[in-house]
């Protein structure tokens, strides 16, 4: 039963209400209120905002989130509405939708005091906008269980409340966008007329014939991700005054709003893959690319309406008009976009399907958007794989049949962060510095509709690593030449700060978060679960990471001192990630498997690949990339004694990642193998020295 907007009493109308609609307590119907506690919230946004804790007769304690519609930043319009169809939401509409959204305490409206207080659920989330691209996919999936509930339209239709995305409203937005434009001139003017006339012809397809609720206001910052008791995060989207009936695309532009492929069909995916599992009826993946452009449009257009009131200069006016003529221009195209292939197969393709079985195991999700993206990067209307070798878990050479041809390519399934920064190195970052022969062809990659996972589809280089164990000095002389282009290249570039962005820094930080992690992942290796031989291991390993941890400020001096220059590493500089290629007598040598790319110091890089080589061949290799820098770059690098302690630093940090993680993944799965690999991690320690033997 929902609690009404009450009229509260004059003294202390909070506790008042409270104490005859106390909250309840999870997992109890409501007791007596002892005490309420009120304090200013960090989550308030353009309305005043507190954080109730309310004292029941059992102990428990309920925490409040107290909305403060009476107060408001600055100025909004008809702000009267707004509040009511908040109230109206939380109250009658999503109590019964199952979208997990913030539960519904109660409110108290008094219009002679101008008192509307909302009281919700208290979140102390996350907002996603401050969260890595996880948490945005889970965003846009919540917005595909907000599609699937269509079913409540009938109740929808029958509100007053809800603002109605219908035509009239579109066409009054593009009214508002011309009144405000046609003020900054008639050149502005005409640029917007040629944008509608676009607009025009996309209307019909942005109403839609059976509508759901929209939020609205589908920002990042207006979207918490939430812990749940069992595991995983709710999505909690907050701030509902605008919410409407019509497309759940419109709040899809609102919350993608500056992504582009390959990561915005990562999250069109998982959108598409919640809306179909909640019964919601898709279009075919180019059709809905489509739609979503059409909305995205609608939303810069939204924003032109608004020029007068938010105060915008002409500059801007400007910079939002040349986004709306590029997005029209996409949507009067003949086909839509597809950069790096689509995602999902092709329309009418009911042929049946090969690599499933192919792949086996890795086939068992996405291959229908592989199949989609193949057809796509080779213009073929059907795939046709006339070979097929398994290199390693995840990864696959297939040879496809190209008409009179063939083509051999590598199909690699990761996670879908690792096909977004391969992506970005080979296609933006290598390419920005002219070192893009450097590393891997990526062709396309591919995301599953979840949007957990992608495939990587690559040219196959050929050639075969570089040797380990008796290195010829052509190969080093070409491996370390490569390497050295792009350490070089990159160093003080711009891109730095997207690179770090995009896969993390390699810095002593790196060494510091790692140690922390260690200790919070070794602490729950427990006993009576894990048997005494790991708890054993365990406190050898404690001990071990608080001497790491003293040993900080000596290992930051000494990355200072010969780590090197800043740049964008490989991060996983194994031989096997160096493949040798010759033709015409020329030596090449291509880098590739950039998952683990990241930014830091050279020495992160030295270290890892020269650890792959036995000693005695390992000051040689160094002379080899010392030359190439120098020739490259005019770097001078420090002496071996100078350089070894930030060799052996980056070693160390590398093994106590790999302790986390491994650990972590033995704690998740219950494995029975934890001891062995503590047992192993303490050897690999114990191993650490010296990388550069003495001359």
């Amino acid at each position: 039963m929902t609690r009404p907007a009450i009229r509260a009493a004059p003294d202390d109308p909070l506790t008042e209400y409270l104490r005859t609609n106390p909250p309840a307590a999870p997992g109890d119907r409501g007791e007596a209120l002892v005490q309420v506690r009120r304090e200013p919230s960090r989550f308030a946004s353009s309305y005043r905002a507190e954080v109730v804790t309310v004292e029941l007769a059992s102990g428990d304690q309920v925490r409040l989130f107290l909305k403060d519609f009476g107060t408001s930043s600055f100025p909004k319009d008809d702000a009267a509405a707004r509040r009511e169809r908040e109230l109206h939401v939380y109250r009658d509409l999503l109590p019964t939708m199952g979208l997990g959204t913030a539960r519904y305490h109660g409110s108290l409206w008094d219009h002679d005091d101008q008192r509307f207080w909302l009281l919700l659920e208290f979140l102390g989330g996350s907002a996603v906008s401050s969260c890595p691209l996880e948490a945005w996919i889970a965003a846009a999936g919540w917005v595909g269980r907000l599609h699937g509930t269509r079913h409540c339209a009938s109740r929808l239709e029958d509100s007053p409340l809800l603002i109605r995305h219908d035509e009239t409203h579109l066409r009054h937005r593009a009214e508002l966008a011309r009144h405000d434009v046609a003020r900054f001139g008639p050149p502005l003017r005409a640029r917007l007329e040629r944008v509608l006339r676009s607009y025009e012809r996309m209307l019909d397809a942005l109403i839609d014939d059976s509508p759901c609720l929209v939020h609205g206001g589908y920002r990042p910052e207006n979207v918490q991700l939430v812990p749940a008791p069992g595991g995983g995060c709710r999505v909690c989207p907050l701030d509902w005054e605008m919410a409407a009936i019509g497309s759940p695309l419109h709040d899809l532009a609102i919350l993608l709003d500056g992504f582009e492929t390959p990561q915005l069909d990562l999250l069109l995916g998982a959108y598409v893959a919640e809306a179909v599992v909640h019964g919601a009826t898709i279009p075919p993946f180019p059709e809905l690319r489509r739609l979503f452009d059409g909305f995205r449009l609608q939303r810069v257009i939204n924003n032109l309406g608004r020029a007068r009131r938010s105060g915008y200069r002409e500059a801007r006016v400007s910079r939002l008009l040349q986004r709306a003529e590029a997005l029209a221009e996409v949507l009067d195209s003949e086909h839509p976009r597809a950069f790096g292939g689509p995602v999902g197969p092709a329309p009418g393709n009911h042929e049946e399907p090969r690599l499933p079985r192919l792949l086996g195991v890795d086939g068992a999700r996405g291959t229908p958007e592989l199949e989609a993206c193949l057809r796509e990067v080779l213009g073929v209307p059907s795939l046709r794989v006339t070979g097929h070798e398994r290199l390693k878990a995840g990864v696959h050479r297939l040879r496809v049949g190209v008409r009179d041809e063939e083509r051999s390519l590598i199909a690699k399934w990761c996670p879908a962060e690792v096909a977004r920064r391969s992506w970005l190195v080979a296609r933006r970052w290598l390419a920005a510095v002219g070192v893009e022969d450097v590393g891997p062809s990526m062709l396309a990659v591919a995301a599953e509709r979840s949007g957990e996972r992608a495939w990587q589809i690559q040219d196959d280089l050929g050639g075969r690593p570089v040797c380990r164990r008796a290195p010829e000095r052509a190969e080093i002389e070409a491996l370390m030449d490569a390497i050295a282009r792009v350490h070089t290249a990159l160093s003080e570039h711009r891109l730095l700060a997207e690179c770090r962005l995009a896969g993390g820094d390699r810095g002593i930080e790196f060494y510091a978060a790692n140690l922390r992690d260690a200790q919070r992942v070794l602490r729950a290796v427990d006993a009576r679960r894990h048997g005494a031989e790991a708890a054993s291991l365990r406190d050898g390993l404690l001990q071990r990471m608080q001497e790491l941890q003293e040993q900080q400020p000596a290992r930051a001096r000494a990355l200072i001192a010969g780590g090197g220059p800043e740049t964008l590493l490989h991060g996983d500089l194994w031989t096997t990630n160096a493949l040798v290629l010759r033709s015409d007598d020329q030596l090449r040598v291509r880098l590739v498997d950039w998952d683990e790319a990241a930014v830091g110091p050279i020495a992160f890089d030295l270290s890892t690949l020269l650890l792959r080589f036995e000693p005695p061949h390992r000051a040689r290799i160094l002379d080899a990339y010392r030359e190439a820098a120098d020739r490259l770059a005019g770097w001078e690098l420090p002496p071996d004694d100078v350089l070894n302690p930030a060799l052996e630093t980056a070693a160390v940090a590398r093994l106590v990642s790999l302790l986390v993680w491994s650990v972590a993944a033995a704690l998740d799965d219950d494995s029975g193998w934890l001891p062995v690999r503590l047992a192993e991690l303490v050897d690999w320690l114990d191993g650490v020295g010296p990388v550069l033997p003495p001359r």
